[in-house]
């Protein structure tokens, strides 16, 4: 077992720097641009408390899993939710989708956690529920981040496309584990509001009105708009796609 791992089964892993990170999202939280970085609007810069080792033993022993390393320490050390990439960071065992307050996931659309994760490249759409994944926070129109926790991509962040169209499939983000993903984050994040950019000037742009069905074959505008109609009477509030 070298230093750092969690087990002899598991790989390495680095540690997140606990201390430091709860200093930069507190300054960030005081600095007077903070709200224009994504996600701003929804967490606030406000981070949970952290959970206890008894919470989290509870969670890993009722999904059957041990999480990775890094996201283990942020759960104990850092918060169990809040400010993070995307939208912010949800407790565990919870997620929503826009506006809409967290709720459970079920095993219907993750899980188990404990069982591989079936890909290492970018797939076409997923069906049933989603083994050896958790899902982190929500990036918008319908777009999710989540935690891959078994099999050869353990500890590595996916962008879940499955919401966002029909067609939506499964990306890897960049090869990060959750330590380089939140790291990337704040980084971002300190860029933006430490050396924001000027605004553009406004070109004046001339408009065309086209007619839709010049562009884009009329059966399929059909199509869309039957699969919207057919979205909006099960929902309020329908995600088309692209």
């Amino acid at each position: 077992v070298h230093p750092g791992c969690v087990t002899a089964v598991f790989p390495c892993a680095r540690e997140v720097n606990s201390v430091e990170i709860k200093k930069r999202i507190e300054r960030l939280s005081r600095h007077a641009d903070a709200r224009t970085v994504f996600g701003a609007a929804h967490h606030a810069w406000r981070v949970a408390p952290p959970l206890s080792p008894e919470q989290l033993a509870d969670f890993e022993e009722g999904r059957r899993v041990t999480l990775p390393a890094s996201y283990r320490q942020w759960l104990l050390e850092v918060g169990s939710s809040g400010a993070g990439p995307g939208n912010g960071l949800f407790e565990p065992g919870t997620w929503s989708l826009g506006r809409k307050p967290d709720s459970k996931w079920t095993a219907k659309q993750f899980g188990p956690l404990g069982s591989p994760f079936p890909y290492s490249v970018a797939t076409e759409p997923h069906q049933g529920p989603l083994p050896g994944a958790m899902p982190l926070c929500d990036f918008g129109c319908g777009i999710v981040g989540v935690l891959v926790t078994a099999g050869a991509e353990r500890g590595h962040i996916w962008i879940d496309h499955r919401k966002e169209s029909a067609d939506g499939g499964l990306v890897p983000e960049d090869g990060l584990d959750f330590e380089g993903w939140v790291g990337a984050w704040l980084a971002e994040a300190e860029r933006r509001v430490d050396h924001p950019e000027p605004p553009r000037p406004r070109a004046e742009r001339t408009c065309e009105v086209l007619a839709a069905k010049s562009i884009v074959p009329e059966a399929e505008l059909i199509a869309l708009r039957d699969r919207t109609l057919a979205r909006l009477r099960e929902n309020p509030i329908a995600i088309v796609g692209r």
